[in-house]
């Protein structure tokens, strides 16, 4: 999951963060399920078949997978950052 965020987060993710931007919820929604989507290619679909195994169903693994994208994309270290050098560029010290 780690390499399918940071490949979403560099194709889709990483302009915005450097902009201290943060996405719609619409645009939120569909990254997550190209992550999801992702993960899966990733996996493979006999690792995949373990892992509904060992949450239940399809329903809770995917459940997991969009918890840690929103997690981490909530986490943003580059977007806290620049929000951070905006801020301070903003108030100048005398």
């Amino acid at each position: 999951m780690e390499k399918a965020y940071d490949m979403i987060h560099k194709d889709r993710i990483l302009v915005y963060s450097l902009e201290a931007q943060r996405l719609k919820e619409s645009e939120i929604d569909v990254v997550s399920k190209d992550f999801i989507t992702l993960t899966q290619k990733l996996i493979g679909p006999r690792l995949q078949k373990e892992f509904v195994f060992l949450y239940g169903n399809y329903e809770t693994f995917a459940f997991i997978m969009a918890e840690y994208f929103s997690t981490r994309y909530e986490d943003d270290e580059i977007r806290k950052s620049s929000v951070s050098e905006m801020m301070e560029s903003d108030n100048p010290r005398t």
